[in-house]
């Protein structure tokens, strides 16, 4: 039932957006925006979905309760009540979330919850309370996360492998980049001293479209640590830094070589310009690219051509197609991607 009202909600909003205003003035992105962020979340909906929300409406994101016909503000609905965000704290290296809570994931991805806050903005001095009453902050979730990588685990010759105790880095490489210190080594679990260079070479050993949604989620991983870095420096990089710095600049030259007639991006977006035909599958492709290319192009490269045909392609599955979207991180990312690449056109 809740899915229906949301897909009746989504429908008559895209109604209503698809039949005022106009392309001119990004007017098709920014109807595509409003009708993203009016998309209801609950505290009905899983941990990763009420997660992804916070990527798509940002760290002062409102939940919504259907028991009682209120909204809440949704980081405190769900880090203090111990009701969506369960963490455990068994031992000294410190707290970390479970992977499932009943049927829903929590934790889709390694570090899904610390990664997706950090790219959302959420501070990192914001507290979340265990089960056991002890209140954490996001470092510290982000320390256990960086003692439990393993280098050797982490392979490029090892597969895919999904889940809270996967292989994948993008989420961990965010939160690194947002709540970590970057320049202090550490232990690892298995008391092996371990630096953020070491993990960002590990990341660069996987080739282009290696992880989720095709790779993009390890790029945005890469380029977050590298915009950290350029924050604190003011030379050029060296050595691994200059490395990871060309891979983000190959990975959007890549994009734009292999774009589609219509703006869109398919899943072998860095090696073919084939384009899905299914319009959600459209929309998931490209809005991960785009989100990934729009964060990390000079704002001038905003405003040529392949990137105003990519978000307009975007903008219009939004407003056309999106009661036919049924995972929320698909919608969230797209509309961050937009969100974004409004956002900087306006500086």
């Amino acid at each position: 039932m809740k899915s229906l009202r949301r897909s009746l909600c989504v429908l008559l909003l895209a109604s209503v957006a698809a039949g005022c205003g106009g392309k001119g003035d990004d007017g098709t992105v920014k109807q595509a925006v409003r009708l993203a962020l009016n998309t209801p979340i609950t505290a009905e909906d899983s941990p990763a979905d009420i997660i992804a929300g916070f990527y798509m409406k940002g760290p002062r994101m409102e939940i919504y309760d259907s028991e009682i016909y209120e909204k809440y503000d949704a980081l405190a609905t769900i880090c203090c009540t111990g009701g969506k965000l369960a963490i455990t704290a068994e031992d000294d290296a410190g707290p970390f979330f479970v992977e499932r809570l009943g049927d829903a994931p929590v934790q889709p991805h390694r570090d899904y919850v610390i990664g997706t806050l950090a790219a959302a903005g959420v501070p990192k001095n914001s507290g979340f309370v265990s089960s056991f009453g002890t209140m954490y902050t996001l470092d510290a979730f982000t320390h256990r996360a960086m003692w439990e990588l393993d280098i050797e685990e982490l392979s490029a010759e090892r597969a895919v492998v999904r889940g809270a105790g996967g292989n994948e880095l993008g989420w961990t490489l965010r939160a690194m980049a947002e709540y970590a210190d970057l320049y202090t080594p550490w232990k690892d679990a298995k008391g092996r001293r371990l630096d953020v260079e070491k993990v960002l070479a590990a990341a660069l050993k996987r080739r282009l479209g290696w992880g989720s949604c095709a790779g993009t989620h390890e790029l945005a991983g890469i380029a977050a640590l590298v915009g950290a870095y350029g924050r604190d420096h003011t030379a050029q990089p060296g050595g691994v830094w200059a490395e990871a710095a060309r891979r983000v600049e190959e990975a959007i030259a890549l994009a734009r070589k292999n774009q589609g007639e219509s703006g869109a991006f398919g899943a072998r977006w860095f090696e073919s310009g084939a384009i899905p035909e299914d319009p959600v599958e459209a929309l998931h492709y490209t809005g991960h690219v785009l989100d990934f290319v729009v964060m990390n192009v000079p704002a001038g490269e905003l405003e040529k051509p392949w990137v105003r045909l990519a978000a307009e392609f975007l903008a219009e599955q939004i407003n056309y197609n999106i009661h036919q979207v049924r995972e929320m991180e698909t919608l969230a990312v797209a509309a961050h991607a937009l969100r974004v690449y409004l956002e900087r056109k306006k500086k």
